[in-house]
């Protein structure tokens, strides 16, 4: 669809605001809830641009398929880490400082149900680790 456009934009404008969104640290490393809601809100702008880009040719055709993948993939990080109320490792809430292995030693899984992003969470089977790690 993207080589049948004559009018619409480019994956170079929906990558600009997909990397004005998760470039700085404070949205993708030390996060607060207060801007991951501004990031997800400035996402669907990036959204609403994927079914609008055009490609003069195959390389453009490419970038476009790459845009829209960064696009999926910013969501489902941002909405994963609304989802998760902890601190872990390199994963910063300012919201939530502590790891909290009681309610969150568990991995975010992303669906595709319909169309529709569905997150579960699924609990780390720990006891089958040949090291385990330290309790805090």
């Amino acid at each position: 669809a993207p080589l049948e456009r004559e009018e619409g934009c480019t994956a170079v404008d929906v990558i600009d605001i997909v990397q004005d969104i998760m470039c700085p640290c404070e949205n993708s490393i030390i996060m607060s809830q207060h801007r991951l809601d501004i990031c997800l809100r400035k996402l669907e702008r990036a959204k609403a641009l994927v079914p609008k880009m055009k490609a003069k040719d195959f390389h453009d055709l490419l970038d476009c398929h790459e845009a829209e993948a960064m696009v999926l993939s910013c969501e489902m990080h941002l909405k994963a880490a609304s989802m998760r109320h902890e601190s872990r490792g390199w994963f910063l809430r300012e919201d939530y400082p502590q790891m909290d292995n009681d309610n969150w030693l568990k991995w975010i899984i992303v669906q595709n149900d319909n169309g529709e992003m569905k997150l579960t969470t699924e609990d780390v089977p720990i006891e089958k680790y040949p090291v385990q790690p330290l309790k805090f």
